[in-house]
């Protein structure tokens, strides 16, 4: 705009600058629609995040196609669409907290050698031995098996991964329950969850649903539907 003017350079802008605008436009849509994918875990986000595509693809229809008197058009339509997605989730908070998730803030923490090494040591231990498939598993038994306190581990997990423990060994259960699904075994979506190590089937939907978005079964349908 600063080289070549709008107003001096009107033809130019409608046969040349605009329609290279439209197809660069167009291929981001076209590479954020294989994004998509990776969300489809959580079942709300994924349906949030298509509609938003398909929205924008209007708006692009609309510039790519429509007669350049009538460009005003384009920018009545993003509003509509702009105000009726602002007034939906300001209806459905509870909604707009599922598609939007709130990060918690962690704090600068300068980690010692010493705290990295346990933290490596509590990974390694959860990945080897496995011991959250036991539903009974208490903090006591990790840290004992570690050759620390119990306060020492509550404190590890707390201050260094910003979790409780139950949100640290339920986190290692779901990724066990995604796995089982994952590889089409012959179990139950409830033995699946029993074999995680939840203790009922409440709890496995509950945790399950706090950490991928979906249901156990949703998921289930939606990695077949995806093999």
């Amino acid at each position: 705009m600063v080289f070549i003017p709008f107003k001096d350079y009107r033809q130019l802008y409608k046969t040349t600058i605009f329609p290279i605008i439209n197809a660069q436009w167009f291929v981001y849509i076209i590479i954020s629609s294989f994004f998509i994918k990776s969300n489809y875990e959580n079942s709300l986000r994924f349906k949030w995040q298509i509609t938003v595509t398909i929205a924008v693809l209007i708006i692009w229809a609309y510039f790519t196609f429509i007669s350049f008197e009538y460009f005003v058009g384009g920018s009545i339509i993003f509003s509509t669409i702009f105000y009726l997605s602002f007034l939906f989730f300001l209806i459905n908070k509870k909604i707009s907290s599922k598609v939007f998730e709130k990060r918690k803030v962690i704090k600068n923490i300068n980690i010692s050698k010493e705290t990295e090494k346990s933290i490596e040591q509590l990974i390694s231990y959860m990945v080897s031995e496995k011991p959250y498939k036991n539903p009974d598993l208490k903090l006591a038994d990790v840290a004992q098996n570690l050759d620390i306190s119990s306060h020492e581990l509550s404190k590890l997990i707390n201050e260094n991964l910003q979790i409780s423990f139950t949100e640290f060994i339920n986190k290692y259960r779901v990724e066990e329950a995604k796995l089982l699904i994952t590889t089409k075994s012959n179990y139950t979506i409830e033995g699946i969850g029993n074999i995680s190590g939840f203790n009922s089937k409440s709890a496995f939907y509950k945790a399950f649903k706090i950490h991928t978005g979906t249901t156990p079964s949703k998921y289930e349908s939606k990695i077949s539907s995806l093999l």
